[in-house]
Parts: C-alpha cells; sequence; structure tokens
C-alpha cells in the first residue's frame, strides 16, 4: 500500500502556486472589455450598499482600483488559471465585507451614549 506521501495526488497538492506579475496584471486590465469593465463596475456599487447605506458611482470604483492596486502590489496577487475578472470580483467581495464590517463597529461605538453631564 502507497504512503500518503508518496501518491500522485498528494505530490500535486503541494506544488507551488504560481502568481501572475505585474506586467500581466496590467496587461490584463489593459484587455478588459468594456462589458466587462461594467459588469466590475455594477458589482462594485451592489458590494458597496452595505457599506454606504447608498448607491455611489465614486465608492464603487474606489473599491474596484484598491482591488487592482492590491494585486499589482501583491497584497492580493492573482493566481494562474483563474479569470482576472473572478480574480477581481473576489477581492471586491472581500474588501466590502472588511469595510461593511468595519462600518458597522463605527456605528456601534458612536451610537453609545455620551456619558458626561
Amino acid at each position: 500500500m502507497e504512503s500518503p506521501e508518496s501518491s500522485p495526488s498528494s505530490s500535486a497538492s503541494l506544488a507551488p502556486v504560481a502568481y501572475h506579475d505585474k506586467v500581466e496584471v496590467l496587461s490584463a486590465w489593459a484587455a478588459l472589455t468594456e462589458a466587462e469593465i461594467g459588469r466590475l463596475k455594477s458589482f462594485a456599487r451592489f458590494r458597496m450598499v452595505p457599506v454606504t447605506g447608498r448607491l455611489d458611482d465614486s465608492d464603487a470604483l474606489q473599491l474596484l482600483y484598491e482591488a487592482l492596486v492590491k494585486t499589482l502590489d501583491g497584497t492580493r496577487p492573482w493566481r494562474h488559471g483563474v479569470p482576472f475578472t473572478s480574480h477581481l470580483f473576489g477581492c471586491m467581495r472581500s474588501d466590502s465585507n472588511n469595510w461593511a464590517e468595519q462600518a458597522r463597529r463605527h456605528t456601534e461605538l458612536s451610537d453609545v451614549p455620551d456619558s458626561s453631564p
């Protein structure tokens, strides 16, 4: 019987993960179609509603550009084999969840009544 360490599936799962570099990210960004950009913007606008309480294009664009910047600086690396738009959707989903949680915590703290006389 083979040990788990020598089975082909376990060695494949240990293979290093490859990420796209900055040039590939910028090329993918430049290659986006207007339809893809429109879908990304719409998704960003939708994801910002729980954060801001309103539909606002400037907040949505900030979320989209934040996803691009984090991809470029390596904070959110883009894996090989993942479509670029899927990567950006995932980044925006995660960042908007983080921002919404921060907004909830801020609201909870600001709702505490002032105890001064």
